[in-house]
């Protein structure tokens, strides 16, 4: 389908990256288990009388133009790993609550940056075990969106990965 070729001519070092970004129909599975897993769910946060509950949104379901939404990211590791990046893609019709960058812990250290198309996660050091990040979002454009997975990858080993599935979600005019 495709050729890429990288061509250097002369003395002295070169360097090259390619990147292929393709786009699917079919909404993406969860990676395999194993060192690292990551799971993404969404849930309605819905008030009830004086305190918040969530409600679970499963993918395809209806949720309404100003609903808040709590994205959970879920990581579990077998290992201990050093400098990780967690990306969530956003869906395009979606507003950060959340509009600073900074460091937060939940009980783990990890700088949060939201972005308009993804909000980014930096873990400087990632025991093992189980954790759970979150952050809100508003959606604001009725529309039915896919959003894409969730990626957690080390920055100086990129072979250490994981990613969650694909999700769809569809947003109604009230």
């Amino acid at each position: 389908m495709s050729k890429a070729v990288i061509e250097k001519e002369g003395p002295g070092l070169a360097f090259a990256s390619m990147t292929w970004t393709y786009s699917t129909n079919q909404i993406p599975e969860a990676s395999s288990p194993g060192m690292l897993e990551l799971e993404r769910k969404f849930y309605r946060r819905v008030k009830e009388g004086d305190t918040y509950h969530l409600k679970p949104i499963k993918s395809g379901e209806e949720v309404s133009v100003g609903d808040q939404i709590e994205v959970q990211l879920k990581i579990n590791t077998r290992s201990q790993f050093e400098y990780m990046h967690l990306k969530d893609l956003k869906a395009a019709g979606f507003e950060a609550e959340t509009l600073l960058s900074g460091w937060k812990y939940d009980p783990l250290w990890f700088y949060e940056e939201p972005r308009d198309s993804l909000t980014n996660f930096f873990i400087s050091w990632l025991p093992h075990g189980e954790y759970i990040l979150r952050y809100r979002l508003r959606p604001t454009k009725p529309g039915i969106y896919r959003i894409g997975p969730a990626t957690l990858q080390s920055m100086y080993a990129p072979e250490m990965s994981a990613h969650s599935a694909g999700f769809v979600i569809k947003v109604v005019q009230e």
